[in-house]
Order: C-alpha cells, then sequence, then structure tokens
C-alpha cells in the first residue's frame, strides 16, 4: 500500500475523531511536513480540505438519513467539535446551509416514485 493509499485510509476511519495530521503521517510513515506535498500531488487538495470533505459527505448522509438528529448531534457525528464552526464549513463546500440541505433532499425523495 502507498504512503498515499495508507493517509487517505486512515483518515478514512478516523475523520470522525479529533484527527491530527501527526496521526496521519505516523500511520503512513511519512513527515508532518510532507503530508500537505502528499495530499497535494496525489489530491488536489490539501489534509485538512480531505478531512472536512470527509466530514460534510457524512453530515449530508445524516441530514438525510437520521432526520430526527438535531444540526448540533450531526456536526459531532462528523467530526465536528463546534456546530457553528460545522455550518459555516457545510455551507462553503455545498452552497446551502444543513438545514437547506435535508429540506431539499427530503423533498426530493418525497417526489421519487416507491418501486
Amino acid at each position: 500500500m502507498s504512503k498515499i493509499e495508507k493517509a487517505v485510509d486512515y483518515v478514512n476511519q478516523h475523520f470522525t475523531t479529533a484527527l491530527t495530521a501527526e496521526a496521519v503521517a505516523e500511520a503512513c510513515d511519512c513527515s508532518v511536513f510532507y503530508l500537505p506535498k502528499l495530499f497535494r500531488n496525489n489530491l488536489g487538495m490539501s489534509y485538512q480540505q480531505y478531512v472536512m470533505f470527509k466530514r460534510v459527505e457524512r453530515a449530508k448522509n445524516l441530514l438525510v438519513n437520521r432526520r430526527h438528529y438535531k444540526v448540533s448531534t450531526i456536526a459531532i457525528e462528523s467530526g465536528f467539535l463546534d456546530d457553528t464552526y460545522f455550518c459555516r464549513v457545510f455551507k462553503k463546500q455545498t452552497g446551502m446551509t444543513p438545514i437547506e440541505y435535508r429540506t431539499r433532499h427530503i423533498n426530493i425523495q418525497k417526489l421519487q416514485p416507491a418501486y
């Protein structure tokens, strides 16, 4: 397994926790200084951007599939410590607030025919 595969695998398994660059670097056997270059060269984004991407993807899933969860609960379940920061990151990545995303996707599901 390559260094980037190890790093991505580690992030994918731990992104909902208080993940550190040091832990990821150790998991892929590289220095913390090389980690940004590793992600940028292989994924076209920084390590932090990849972690945020994974967290927002999880949040999107929870918003639609766990309708009874509050936004603050989804923030925590997705690895964010602060729901205000979560909302800001979510809107930056998706162009809408978590509530807008949930409402839009629930309405889309209602319009789809049941098979």
